[in-house]
């Protein structure tokens, strides 16, 4: 008898992953740029900025430029004041002089929130931008300079809510062991922050509020460099707002720049004495974390503000005082990779000429989500295949079988050891953006046919017939019949036919 199972092959969970390119064009410095859409940074040159640090700049969906500013003056996409551009409250001598957020529920306006320097009297304010005014060149609406709090320090970062369309702005209130979480929604923007009282008291000196911060993709984490205190690690709650679980990673001053690697498993820190260094968040205890410190370039050589662009490399800022007089910018090719394998150059991207000084546009953390993945070939023994439908580049992908074996190939294939059910991970990274997704899948035992007596369906002169159907519990055997099919074939001739 010609017994077929067929395979356990069927597909689950097909979905699509998308980001945004807002983050593709940069201006910074005196009038440095770069532009992103091609995959790799092209030097711009028609930049006006010339700014000591402070400076965020928007593009829309497509990569195309919106506008630009040092937190005190906005530029249109053609390089030209924006209207009613110029007075914003900034600071161009503040570590992050703005950032701008879209207005959640209007496609066509964006807030810019300001810092002032070192604790000044105008704080963080925040503006409203109309991309509708002026034909489409943008304008500053009627709602401008709105202060949100006196004094603050130089940081501002920003994330996306999970499952909202909302966005929390964060920064750390002067005077204050507290951090202030504005909740940016339809309604617009929530004056009364989360706040969380946690970690040091920040105060005069000035340079006390001096350094980046910044959410990690996965909104799971903060750092916090702080020019005079060094650097802290904290969790945060991108749900809530609330920053908890405070842990110094380095004492030290002259502490500014840091950043997470794409996969949120890496934190990149600038410190003019120790130089550029990884820490790997993955290493267990506060103290494994601190231990795990490689220099990536030692303190010698002056670099300040570190960025994740959307190829998925760290970019930092060098000063004039290095070789190449600041028209160059270093680089952290594979921040996903521990160690030395991360692949930090220096002073290797192009600036067509012109300087960085300080700083670099922040943006915000986490611009996409994955809305699912695709598996197939379930059967015991056989390669299960994994697969991500994206319509942007990936620059990282991480996959957790949930048996100990993990892949970061795009499109992986695993076989697993033993049937049952697992708990399949994939984090996907574009640049910015980093999602992850979780799935149970079942990995079932291989059909096993069981032998049974031949059937002679032949019998000359009487007529003989027989229901196929009934011998599929002895084929079977133990194995539930939910699970697995039967066909029957015929092949011979009826002189000495076997079904």
């Amino acid at each position: 008898m010609n017994k077929s199972l067929p395979l356990c092959l069927f597909f689950i969970f097909f979905y699509t992953a998308q980001a945004q390119k807002e983050a593709a064009i940069w201006y910074f410095g005196e009038n440095a740029g770069l532009d992103f859409n091609s995959g790799s940074p092209v030097a711009l040159t028609d930049g006006q900025l010339v700014t000591d640090e402070g400076c965020a700049v928007i593009s829309d969906s497509s990569g195309r430029l919106l506008f630009y500013t040092d937190g005190m003056n906005l530029y249109n996409r053609v390089h030209q004041v924006m209207q009613n551009g110029t007075g914003l409250n900034g600071h161009i001598s503040s570590t992050n002089s703005a950032i701008i957020v879209p207005k959640p529920g209007s496609p066509s306006r964006y807030y810019i929130f300001t810092t002032d320097a070192e604790f000044g009297p105008n704080g963080m304010q925040d503006s409203e931008v109309n991309m509708d005014l002026d034909n489409g060149m943008g304008g500053v609406t009627a709602t401008k300079n709105i202060l949100l709090e006196a004094a603050v320090s130089e940081k501002l970062t920003a994330i996306k809510i999970p499952g909202e369309n909302a966005y929390y702005v964060l920064t750390h209130k002067g005077h204050s062991d507290e951090f202030l979480a504005y909740k940016i929604s339809e309604s617009g923007v929530n004056s009364n922050p989360v706040r969380s009282g946690i970690g040091p008291y920040i105060t005069w000196p000035g340079s006390n509020s001096v350094g980046q911060i910044k959410f990690s993709p996965d909104g799971k984490k903060l750092g916090v460099a702080t020019e005079n205190l060094g650097f802290e690690l904290y969790d945060f709650n991108s749900v809530t707002g609330k920053v908890s679980n405070y842990h110094q990673i380095l004492s030290d001053w002259r502490s500014y720049g840091v950043e997470f690697s794409p996969s949120s498993d890496f934190l990149y820190t600038v410190n003019q004495n120790f130089g550029v260094s990884q820490y790997n968040l993955r290493a267990g205890s506060p103290a494994a974390i601190v231990n795990s410190e490689v220099v990536l370039q030692d303190g010698a050589h002056w670099s300040y503000a570190m960025q994740l662009a959307i190829d998925g490399k760290i970019y930092i800022t060098t000063s004039s005082s290095t070789q190449t007089n600041g028209t160059y910018i270093s680089v952290i090719n594979n921040p996903n990779e521990p160690g030395l394998s991360c692949n930090f150059e220096r002073e290797v991207v192009s600036l067509d000429g012109k300087r960085s000084t300080l700083g670099l546009p922040p943006f915000i953390q986490s611009l996409f989500h994955i809305s699912g993945i695709s598996a197939a070939n379930f059967c015991h023994g056989d390669a299960t295949s994994f697969t991500l439908s994206v319509d942007v580049p990936v620059t990282g992908v991480h996959w957790d079988f949930g048996d100990g074996s993990f892949s970061s190939l795009e499109q992986p294939t695993h076989r697993y050891t033993s049937p049952g059910n697992y708990e399949v991970k994939v984090t996907v990274v574009s640049g910015l953006d980093s999602d992850s997704q979780t799935k149970s899948i079942a990995i079932y035992p291989a059909p096993e046919g069981q032998q049974i007596p031949d059937i002679n369906l032949c019998i000359p002169g009487t007529g003989s017939s027989f229901d196929l159907s009934t011998l599929r519990a002895g084929i079977l055997g133990a194995q539930p019949e939910a699970d697995f099919g039967v066909s029957f074939f015929f092949f011979g001739s009826c002189s000495n036919n076997r079904g």
